[in-house]
């Protein structure tokens, strides 16, 4: 019964330590999750919170993007009128110093100046009208810009919280699972201690009634030498029954002795077991200590790594400002560009009416010097010639006889000038048949490779397609109308995929060579890329470098390279 008390005893003490290690590492956890939920920014935080706030940032940014579209139309407007402005005042200012129209090509009058002043000045009255309601929409513009920028920038700053949160609520959530295990291992420790404290109670109840079994042995003893003393009659079996009761108190005895003596022995083993328990629970406690610090440290790291995170994302918001900046210089320059372009064409154009000046396109430096030599040609043709009279007859002969070659030759450029014109209205035509078929082909494979996608090809300049170049617009989805350069890499790829098959099937060449075209694809995009390439190769002969096995599996030949020993070897297969 010792030994049972003392086995009891351990074990009790066992599944205390135990219990006390699960209280201690769910209260770390419990202090952890008021640490982490003191950094939430919302407790609220979900997915579907960030992917609202996300798509709203995309929605803010396209139509910053359109705003930015219309800013650079309405600068443009406004700088044409103003240049237009100014190109009427001055032709009011000298209208009264001109003998011809330059309009009419007949002799100016006063009603004649009179009906040019009023029509320009209704003229001028309606740019300066356009102007102001372009400034008036450029104002509008700019505020809507401002606020657009700080609605962009506190999104990208609260998306980068609530995605911060995300990760701290799902650790949170993790934590609060392991604090429920350690609920249940608690609860299920203090049933096991409680059945334990039972046992030990019964065992220490029955302990305590046979504690008295010595007294008993000695009262025997006591009542076998008071029978010694009674009565010769009744000694012989008053005796023989004491013996009896003696030799069984005796065998209790040694039994008891022996019970004893394996007590012992069950105890000192016991102490030894205990010895390297506590051995054990001091090593326990040690590496307890230890990961508890490492991870403390962990958790210490994993909150700089986040300020990190946070510190570049703040960056990159600010470089994206900064870009944004740059690129609203350049389109600033742009503007002055046009502006000088057009100031350029309309001096040109009032140059035409003096058909023999030279128009010397040069710098300033280049102008001086001839500038200078042309003087320095003046100064060395000295005194007038008096004889020049008779030198003009003859020249004015010549420059008669060459003269009538001229007509002959500007007769000759006009028929030149009329084929050139014929063959260019045969060009614009072949050219725009040409691009409605390569659009037709290329609107059909764009479907096949994205099916909620449209793709047409688009001219910058409808009237002379010759002086523009060709826009590429994508619709995916039931989104709006984008500029290729605005796709991801993936649908990028897809788009020129579905433009290189196009003028293959239009003019087909006998090869092509394809390099990791399939690169920025992902799993879906490459099975139908690998289905137009299986439909392409009944047409023409395709080598394609790639990895993807969806592209490979549909392939007629396959060649591999491999180096063994520096030399390169290829090995071909055929499907």
């Amino acid at each position: 019964m010792k030994s049972e008390l003392k086995v009891l005893k351990d074990r009790i003490n066992d599944k205390t330590s135990v219990l006390n290690s699960y209280n201690n590492e769910s209260q770390f956890l419990v202090k952890q999750i008021e640490s982490i939920s003191l950094e939430l920014f919302d407790k609220k935080t979900n997915k579907e919170k960030l992917d609202a706030l996300k798509f709203s940032l995309k929605e803010k940014k396209e139509v910053l993007e359109e705003l930015r579209k219309e800013e650079i139309k309405l600068e443009k407007i406004s700088s044409t009128n103003e240049y237009e402005i100014d190109k009427q005042s001055k032709l009011i200012e000298n209208i009264s110093k001109i003998d011809i129209c330059p309009v009419c090509k007949s002799k100016m009058t006063p009603e004649h100046i009179h009906s040019i002043g009023k029509e320009t000045s209704l003229k001028v009255n309606s740019l300066k009208k356009q102007i102001e309601d372009s400034d008036k929409e450029l104002n509008s513009i700019y505020q809507k810009r401002n606020i657009l920028n700080q609605d962009i920038d506190a999104l990208t700053t609260e998306i980068s919280k609530r995605e911060s949160d995300l990760i701290n609520i799902l650790n949170i959530e993790e934590k609060k699972k392991q604090i429920k295990i350690l609920q249940e291992k608690i609860t299920t420790s203090k049933l096991e201690i409680s059945e334990l404290e039972k046992t030990k109670k019964k065992l220490e109840i029955n302990f305590d009634d046979n504690m008295n079994i010595e007294e008993k042995y000695e009262t025997l003893s006591i009542e076998v030498q008071e029978v010694s003393l009674r009565n010769k009659e009744n000694l012989n079996s008053e005796i023989s029954f004491k013996q009896r009761e003696l030799e069984r108190a005796k065998i209790s005895l040694k039994q008891l002795l022996r019970t004893q003596e394996d007590l012992n022995d069950e105890l000192g083993e016991v102490k030894k077991i205990i010895k390297q328990k506590e051995s054990l629970l001091a090593s326990k406690r040690t590496q307890e200590e230890k990961l508890t610090k490492e991870f403390e440290k962990l958790i210490q790291e994993r909150d700089g790594l986040q300020k990190q995170i946070r510190d570049c994302e703040l960056k990159i918001s600010q470089e994206n400002n900064l870009v944004y900046n740059v690129e609203q210089e350049i389109n600033n320059l742009k503007i002055d560009k046009a502006k000088i372009k057009a100031e350029l064409e309309n001096f040109e154009t009032e140059m035409l009416e003096f058909p023999n000046v030279e128009i010397i396109r040069t710098n300033k430096e280049t102008l001086m010097e001839r500038l200078s030599k042309a003087q320095e040609i003046i100064s060395n043709i000295g005194s007038v010639n008096m004889r020049s009279l008779e030198v003009y007859d003859s020249v004015k002969k010549e420059y008669d006889t060459i003269s009538e070659k001229v007509q002959i030759i500007e007769k000759e450029k006009l028929g030149v000038l009329k084929i050139i014109h014929e063959i260019n209205i045969k060009k614009k035509k072949v050219f725009l048949k040409t691009l409605q078929e390569l659009d037709e082909i290329f609107s059909k494979n764009f479907s096949q490779l994205n099916s909620k996608g449209i793709v047409t090809l688009e001219l910058e300049n409808r009237k002379d397609p010759f002086e523009g170049g060709v826009n590429i617009i994508v619709k995916t989805g039931h989104g709006k109308y984008f500029d290729v350069k605005s796709l991801s890499g993936g649908e990028q790829t897809l788009v020129a995929l579905s433009l290189i098959f196009a003028i293959q099937e239009l003019k087909p060449y006998y090869f092509y060579i394809l390099d990791e075209i399939d690169a920025a694809l992902d799993k879906k995009n490459s099975e139908r890329l690998a289905d137009l390439l299986r439909k392409y190769m009944q047409k023409g002969q395709y080598i394609v470098i790639t990895h993807n096995d969806e592209v490979i599996s549909n392939a007629t030949n396959l060649y591999g390279i491999s180096m063994h020993d520096g030399i390169s070897k290829v090995v071909s297969l055929k499907i």
